[in-house]
């Protein structure tokens, strides 16, 4: 009877484990649930429900993709190897996607898992989540452009981080704010990391807003600058620039109550000197805000005031033009007096494209309150940036992109570049310093020599090899013709190729009578310069430099834009610059008369 009696205990116990261990599963201790949607946010034509009808309307909202979902991680082996368990599978039905994943053991601590998606049986798209008993995973398969193109986004939280030593955290809470569709907006995080291999362009995360809060956690090795964007649908908000450092935390916080953001330190550290330290001073945000209802009141006064009337303007001032200016001499030709080579050059006949800076006292009123404010910024960011003996800080400084841009500004960037060169190692300081330094003064370069080369001065020479292959002088061109025009192009510049037609037209009507261009691509490759020089048929000297804007020939153009172009007489003395087609027509025909139409002597109706 003992005997008996213990038996019915030991089967009770094991009855009574079975069923707390099945109470333990069910509970959730080892299961999850996995959510996800999609959100279609392409940009909405203005056609509406009754031009299409209402059932072409319902028929289109019901597409949906054939999307498939697996959730996996991967466990280390006692030999080093690993090995795959799936935790979830299924199939989005129309919009919608749950399944209960489950793992062995419990999730008393966080998992890190693989979410792979296969969007009708196209490549897949995957992410890296964390899994833990306090929340269920959810996910966004969201369009921005439609055709298929989704993005796998997170929902809530993307907790990326692999090392704590390196973790910093960004947190926000924006239930508040009306400026933003909390179900459409992701933050996101984007930096350049400099190291050894050089300079890289990383994505350090990216989140959908759940019920208007998100938080993002990853990892940077030293101090970085974090570009941080808040993308409501297709429009995006910036909300400036972090700089991140491990072990800190920051916040998005709006900023003004104006629909804009910003990220705050919760401690001290680069951040708050770097940012905070203006960003959110009580004078900066005053100018600020000075500026935003400057400005606001103007679009009001200007949304308010009636159309004018145009008036005939001349190139120097805003006055009317006067019926007789043979006799007067441009403010050009009193400013620029021509080079020896070049003065027979008519500088009163110059025509002026570029507008001249305004003065200080025409800027707008809210533009001069957000000058004080930018340099309330570059002078607290040059003093860290010149001084502190720590490289990285120095190094996030000019990162930050705070400066004005002007060859002041970047004479203080290079300053400051040339003291970081030779605070970091050598290797480093090539890799990642020095061609920064390398920019800069090729900025500062080429604006001046686009500020020298005006008419009435000498263009420099250059020989480049032709889309055949025969190197062409710049000289030789010159010494055979009366008028010719330099035009920098590239294969991917729409109003270069625009202007073409009309190019084409002169050279035809005026190439006989010493009219000649000379095309200089500056494509990144030979080959985009040379397939789309095929499809245009392009009747003149075809050159290239295929380098970019860091060609030499560019560089000692000034080419800081394009189409970029010099009309030069047959001393390579500039005559004219940056001429509208238009323009240049009237100069051809002033220079060398009407040129008559062709006329069509075909029957009509033949074909």
């Amino acid at each position: 009877m003992f005997k008996a009696l213990l038996f019915s205990l030991l089967v009770l116990a094991v009855l009574l484990l079975s069923s707390c261990q099945f109470i333990h599963s069910f509970a959730g201790h080892d299961r999850f649930e996995i959510v996800g949607e999609i959100l279609d946010l392409t940009p909405k034509s203005n056609t509406t429900q009754s031009d299409l009808g209402s059932e072409a309307t319902e028929s289109a909202a019901i597409e949906y993709p054939n999307v498939d979902v697996t959730m996996t991680r991967e466990i280390a082996k006692a030999d080093g190897s690993f090995k795959r368990e799936v935790l979830a599978k299924g199939s989005f039905t129309d919009s919608k996607f749950t399944a209960v994943g489950r793992v062995q053991g419990d999730l008393q601590s966080e998992i890190r898992a693989t979410i792979k998606v296969v969007i009708n049986e196209t490549e897949p798209i995957s992410t890296e989540v964390v899994i833990s008993a306090e929340k269920n995973v959810e996910f966004v398969l969201v369009t921005y452009i439609g055709k298929g193109n989704y993005e796998l986004i997170l929902k809530g939280s993307d907790l990326n981080s692999q090392d704590t030593a390196k973790r910093f955290r960004l947190s926000g809470d924006l239930r508040d704010q009306t400026a933003l569709d909390l179900d459409s907006t992701n933050v996101q995080l984007s930096s350049t990391i400099y190291d050894s291999d050089g300079p890289r362009s990383v994505q350090l995360g990216s989140v959908m807003l759940q019920d208007g809060m998100f938080v993002i956690e990853s990892d940077v090795e030293h101090l970085a600058v974090v570009d941080v964007q808040l993308r409501d649908g297709n429009t995006y908000k910036q909300a400036g620039a972090m700089v991140a450092e491990p072990g800190v935390e920051y916040e998005i916080r709006p900023v003004l109550d104006i629909g804009e953001f910003a990220v705050k330190a919760l401690s001290e550290g680069a951040h708050s000197k770097l940012v905070d330290s203006w960003l959110w001073n009580d004078d900066w945000l005053d100018l600020m805000e000075q500026s935003w209802v400057a400005r606001e009141a103007m679009m009001a006064e200007m949304r308010q005031a009636p159309p004018e009337e145009p008036v005939a303007m001349t190139n120097e001032t805003a006055e009317p033009v006067e019926e007789d200016t043979s006799n007067s001499e441009t403010e050009f030709a009193r400013n620029n007096p021509a080079a020896p080579e070049c003065q027979h050059v008519d500088l009163n006949a110059v025509i002026l494209n570029l507008i001249s800076e305004p003065s200080e006292d025409e800027l707008p009123e809210f533009v001069k309150l957000a000058t004080q404010a930018q340099e309330m910024t570059a002078n607290i960011v040059k003093e860290i940036a010149l001084t502190s003996e720590n490289p990285w800080l120095s190094f996030a400084a000019l990162n930050l992109d705070v400066f004005p841009y002007s060859d002041e500004w970047i004479k203080v960037e290079i300053e400051a570049y040339q003291r970081l060169s030779t605070m970091f190692n050598k290797e480093f300081a090539e890799l990642n310093i020095d061609p920064l330094i390398e920019q800069k003064t090729h900025r500062i370069e080429v604006n001046e020599n686009d500020l020298k080369l005006v008419p009435g001065q000498i263009v420099p020479t250059f020989q480049l090899a032709s889309i055949d292959g025969e190197e062409v002088s710049l000289t030789n061109v010159l010494r055979n013709n009366d008028r010719i025009l330099i035009d920098f192009w590239a294969s991917w510049c729409g109003p270069c190729i625009a202007s073409f037609p009309a190019l084409k037209e002169m050279y035809e009507s005026y190439h006989e009578q010493g009219f000649a261009i000379i095309g200089v691509s500056i494509d990144d490759t030979d080959e985009a310069w040379m397939q789309k020089s095929e499809e245009l048929e392009l009747p003149w000297v075809n050159l290239g430099e295929n380098l970019g804007f860091d060609g030499p020939t560019p560089r000692k153009f000034g080419v800081q834009f394009i189409p970029k172009t010099y009309l030069l007489d047959s001393e390579g003395c500039i005559v004219q610059k940056d001429l509208e087609t238009s323009q240049l027509k009237t100069v051809l025909t002033d220079r060398y008369g009407d040129v008559e139409e062709p006329t069509d002597t075909t029957d009509s109706t033949e074909i």
